[in-house]
């Protein structure tokens, strides 16, 4: 057993070593700093005025010849000198540079030396010398190099790829590099450069070049400039559109359906006239009109007032039109010597331009024409369907809409009626005012005609196939909810039911127009006397006896099984099948979420919002528990005695206390189900059967789980369990455990362990939940527990680390000059202290002494 009490201290002893760096940053007495190993011996002496850690064996060490400049924040920046040592002291590179930086992953940095800049590898060989005033990563293989304000590119080997002599290379004109070519500018000219061998793709005479392209990733194109005049190189340097057009520009989307690059385009102009050239540089429509614009798949030309068009393969389908408009995707509306006609994109004539207007149906896939005021129908190959016998039909969009396919409402003198287009027959006559759907996804329609007498219409029903359902002699009808098959008919202030399917009657015109609508029920007037009826049946559902019917929101309705109601002055209560649940005998009825409260006598009781029963206790009053902003319990009062009940009427204890604190009502966590109450101002807790858990002697009471108990007694926190045994004794100003800070109730650092933090004449410690083992003494500012194994007391002289045993393992010390927050070591894996490495486990490894702190450094840039 000792042996393997040896084994597991050494196995953790190595460890912990492997964790920490071999070499570590030291100062030693004379402010020097070299590298000592984890035990503080040192291997490389301290003789340099600052220190790195070590990173892939190297580290930067810089000289003590360096510049002070103070920021406005009085904080120092220290330029110095910069190398770099291996793990063995020796000098790779020597400290002469001003500056070094990140080694990237073609092993070099950008170094300053003497003001100039290059580049250095890790051997301390300059790849690029310092001589540059500016260099810089232009992209993943390039460095961009500057001296006398040129410019110039070499690689990560340092070999010149374009020599430094252009004023501007790529970025620095708002221009970048694609694919292998790069836009520079010289004396003012703009040429295209091959960045693999710096080499001019296209000569150096151009005024601007610039990619052309929405989607240049995929298809780049080299917009060309010499004066005013545009041109358009592809990504080779070949000139496919000659530097003569005033304006060019590219359309990476120019249709709907874009297959690869078959579908970009152009727009030229030259002269004040417009073209379109393929992605080829290929003319397909020539530049001659004042304007081409795309219309779904076409082109669309002007000139003057002629319109022509064009296929995407520059095609000719129409031409000498004077307005040309879209149908449909394969359809033209044309207009030609004041006439329309029908045009397809083959240039096949469907309808000739003899007609005053044309208007494509979309719900029937069919063309309207009209001509001397009558309106026909065609298909879309220019067959008639129905002769020129309508009112002129007018757009989808319209006064005409119907949402049934095939189905066309249509007018004739004035009149309304509806064809059926694929059957191509006229279903409902043309002899109504209006026809519209009952409702959308029924076959149903609701028929208008002016009735014989002035000022009004009446209403009838019909199906899609002309069937009568009912006449048109009802002053409205009403689609019911819940029951596509049913609707309510209205005539002289009378309503009735309907089959929607045949037309009977559920329910005969008797009743008065209904009071309101609550999901599936209506509550309708019969003889002046308000009833309930089922909207889905239309059957009576309680007797026509009530003088009002009371409503309420729609989600309290939800909740609530019943329905108050008056007759007279007095209220009852029906349910939503209309059982009477409570007579109409109380003076007064008011709800509490889903319990309703009657009155008689000056008392209330409640109703069961399940069983519909009366309680046998009696109440003075009532109120909603609030908790959180949401109300599950009802306090109920008698005579200044609060008792609680669920929210559903159930009641859990009658009034009997001063008043209900809180409610635990979450058995998993707590054992049971708890309630707070207080009697002669103080607080003790009870069971929902009332017998009492804890007595009535403290001033507040905090249920923390199913075994332990916070209580309260004259401002002090003190623990017990829940057979009243004291754990911890009420002598603490606050406590938190879990995270729960009992004076607050808030939850602060949410954590799992056990432990109590505890304050005690304004300073924290840290207990054992049984209130044994005190880890932590109270005598800090602040205390977090970090882990199970680690906690962290906090004052502004130090923080100080305990473990679970209770001992202190390190410190940080501030000099007086710190708060006493301790949160900012929460997320952290190990904390670097000034007695070593601090883990989360508690375990602790040496490290060396940190350098004081008085001031904050900061160095300058490598």
């Amino acid at each position: 057993m000792k042996f393997l009490k040896i084994l597991v201290l050494v196995f953790v002893s190595g460890h912990l070593q492997a964790q920490l760096p071999k070499l570590i940053p030291y100062q030693c007495s004379d402010r020097k700093w070299g590298y000592s190993d984890s035990l503080r011996n040192v291997v490389i002496p301290c003789q340099y005025h600052r220190a790195d850690s070590f990173a892939d064996g190297y580290a930067f060490v810089y000289s003590s010849d360096c510049k002070e400049q103070y920021t406005k924040t009085d904080d120092i920046i220290l330029w110095c000198k910069t190398g770099m040592i291996d793990e063995n002291g020796n000098t790779i590179i020597p400290i002469e540079y001003e500056s070094i930086g990140k080694f990237n992953e073609a092993g070099i940095a950008r170094a300053v030396r003497g003001g100039k800049t290059g580049y250095i590898d890790k051997s301390g060989k300059e790849i690029l010398p310092c001589i540059y005033t500016f260099v810089g990563r232009f992209n993943e293989n390039l460095i961009k190099i500057s001296l006398d304000k040129k410019y110039g590119l070499v690689d990560d080997n340092g070999v010149v790829v374009v020599p430094v002599q252009y004023d501007i290379i790529g970025s620095d004109a708002n221009y970048y590099s694609q694919n292998n070519y790069i836009i520079a500018q010289k004396n003012g000219k703009y040429t295209l450069l091959d960045k693999t061998n710096g080499k001019e793709i296209l000569p150096c005479i151009y005024d601007g070049i610039g990619l052309d392209s929405g989607d240049n990733r995929k298809y780049p194109y080299f917009k060309l400039r010499i004066n005013e005049n545009y041109g358009i190189a592809d990504i080779n340097g070949n000139i496919i559109i000659p530097v003569e057009y005033n304006y060019i520009h590219f359309h990476a989307d120019f249709f709907k359906s874009k297959q690869e690059n078959k579908n970009y385009y152009f727009t030229l102009e030259i002269n004040r006239k417009r073209g379109i050239a393929d992605i080829n540089g290929n003319i397909i429509i020539p530049a001659e009109y004042s304007d081409v614009q795309p219309q779904q798949d076409i082109f669309q030309a002007k000139r003057g007032n002629k319109n022509f068009l064009y296929d995407k393969k520059g095609n000719k389908i129409a031409e000498n039109y004077e307005q040309v408009e879209i149908l449909k995707s394969d359809l033209l509306k044309v207009f030609q010597n004041g006439k329309w006609g029908v045009r397809n994109y083959a240039d096949v004539e469907i309808l000739p331009c003899r007609f005053d207007n044309i208007v494509y149906q979309i719900n029937v896939d069919k063309i309207a024409a009209e001509k001397n005021g009558k309106s026909g129908l065609f298909t879309n190959q220019g067959e008639e369907i129905f002769p020129f016998v309508y009112d002129p039909i007018k757009d989808y969009y319209s006064d005409y809409r119907v949402t049934a396919k095939h189905l066309l409402v249509v007018s004739q003198n004035g009149k309304k009626g509806m064809i059926n287009t694929k059957l191509r027959k006229e279903v409902i006559p043309c002899e109504y005012e209006s026809i519209e759907a009952l409702r959308s996804g029924t076959n149903l329609y609701k028929t208008r005609l002016r009735s014989s007498g002035a000022g009004y219409y009446v209403y009838g029903l019909m199906d899609d196939n002309g069937k009568m359902i009912f006449p048109c002699e009802y002053d409205d009808i009403y689609p019911m909810s819940g029951s596509p098959n049913v609707v309510r008919v209205e005539k002289n202030d009378k309503q009735g039911f309907i089959a929607a399917d045949s037309g009977k009657w559920i329910i005969p015109m008797e009743y008065q127009k209904y009071s309101w609508q609550r999901k599936n029920l209506f509550f309708l007037k019969l003889n002046d006397k308000y009833g309930l009826v089922d909207s889905a049946t239309a059957k009576p559902l309680s007797d026509f006896k009530y003088d009002e019917i009371l409503g309420t929101n729609d989600y309290y309705y939800d909740k609530q099984n019943f329905i108050q109601v008056r007759i007279g002055s007095k209220f009852g209560l029906i349910s939503k099948k209309g059982k009477e649940i409570a007579p109409c005998i109380y003076d007064k009825i008011e709800s509490v979420n889903h319990t309703f409260f009657i009155q008689e006598n000056q008392k209330w009781s409640a109703i069961d919002n399940k069983t519909g029963k009366r309680g046998k206790s009696l109440y003075t009053g009532f109120k909603r528990f609030e908790r959180g902003g949401w109300t599950k319990w009802i306090i109920t009062e008698d005579n200044d005695k609060k008792g609680l009940m669920t929210e559903d009427g159930e009641e859990i204890i009658k009034p009997q206390f001063q008043n209900i604190v809180k409610v635990y009502d979450d058995s998993a966590l707590y054992g049971g189900l708890f309630i707070v109450a207080s009697q002669s101002e103080k607080q003790g807790l009870i069971n929902f059967k009332g017998n009492r858990i804890i007595p009535f002697q403290y001033d507040n009471i905090e249920v923390i789980n199913k075994n332990l108990i916070a209580v309260n007694t004259d401002g002090l926190w003190g623990i017990i369990d829940f057979q009243k045994k004291q754990i911890i004794p009420c002598e603490y100003g606050n406590m938190e455990i879990f995270g729960l800070n009992l004076n607050t109730g808030n939850y602060y650092n949410k954590t799992k362990s056990e432990l109590v933090k505890v304050r005690k004449n304004g300073k924290w410690g840290l207990l054992s939940k049984d209130g044994k083992q005190q880890f932590i003494p109270c005598e800090y500012g602040a205390v977090e527990i970090l882990s199970e194994k680690l906690y962290v007391a906090c004052h502004p002289d130090a923080d100080i680390f305990f473990n679970n045993k209770g001992e202190k393992i390190a410190s940080i010390y501030h000099n007086g000059n710190n708060d006493v927050s301790c949160n900012w070591y929460f997320g952290q894996s190990s904390i670097v202290t000034d007695d070593g490495i601090v883990d989360m486990d508690g375990n602790i490894s040496p490290s060396p002494k940190l350098p004081p702190r008085p001031r904050q450094i900061h160095y300058g840039p490598k």
